[in-house]
């Protein structure tokens, strides 16, 4: 009998908040629009949103991203599923309009009790053209959650919370493409490089460290982390094995 041939293994990759203005940081939005980075997405997030008037600053720096190959993400908060849907998918038709097709649906529920209406909003924004969707619970949430979109981020937090986070068996029956991880608070190259350790074996294939301490008036995910260049040299030689 041939022996069992082994599962492949996924490249692992970023996925990147960029929610600093290019008026300000410049050299990250640039750093993002190179063809063949490691790189999943990158959100694009004007006042919340995709904002009332484009910000041509904002939304050319994106292009350049998007034109170089890496997916842009359109940020649409669900307020916990407060939000009335009305204005999630007006939000999606103005992006799509602007010429993106990706939605990143943050303050997303986690419980069971929500799960339809986020169903119902995830369908209506793939009918909208958005044809990569990202909800951000930022916790584990109930399982089904992970059958409804592209992919779920199931941590953001800081990194001691995410030293001591467990996750359940039920995610292994997943891709680990479905999952991605955002850790703030990492302030050095060796911790950022812990964190893709740790991501690895959690069956996470999208990861993110950012030096930022997360403050109520702190703008976490500011720019790029000065550690930048060699995070992506470690995550470009990285993948989940077995997944």
């Amino acid at each position: 009998m041939a022996p069992p041939i082994p599962a492949a293994s996924t490249a692992l990759g970023a996925g990147i908040p960029m929610y600093g203005h290019p008026g300000t940081v410049a050299p990250a939005w640039a750093a993002l629009a190179l063809p063949n980075i490691p790189v999943h997405w990158v959100i694009l997030n004007q006042a919340s949103g995709p904002g009332d008037k484009e910000d041509p600053v904002l939304y050319d720096a994106a292009r350049a991203v998007r034109d170089a190959g890496t997916p842009v993400l359109g940020y649409i908060t669900l307020q916990g599923g407060s939000r009335d849907d009305f204005f999630n998918n007006a939000d999606a038709d103005l992006y799509v309009s602007r010429g993106f097709n990706g939605a990143f649906l943050d303050e997303c529920p986690a419980d069971s009790g929500h799960l339809q209406s986020v169903a119902l909003t995830v369908l209506r924004q793939r009918a909208k053209g958005m044809g990569k969707v990202v909800l951000n619970p930022g916790v584990i949430p109930a399982q089904g959650y992970c059958d409804i979109a592209d992919q779920v981020i199931v941590f953001e937090g800081d990194l001691p919370t995410y030293r001591r986070a467990t996750f359940p068996d039920w995610m292994r029956s997943y891709p680990a493409t479905r999952f991605a991880h955002l850790v703030h608070g990492v302030r050095t190259a060796s911790d950022a490089a812990e964190v893709l350790r740790l991501a690895r074996r959690r069956w996470c294939s999208t990861v993110y460290a950012h030096s930022t301490i997360y403050t109520p008036t702190t703008n976490t995910w500011d720019a790029l982390p000065t550690y930048w260049p060699t995070f992506s040299r470690t995550l470009a030689g990285s993948s989940v094995p077995g997944a």
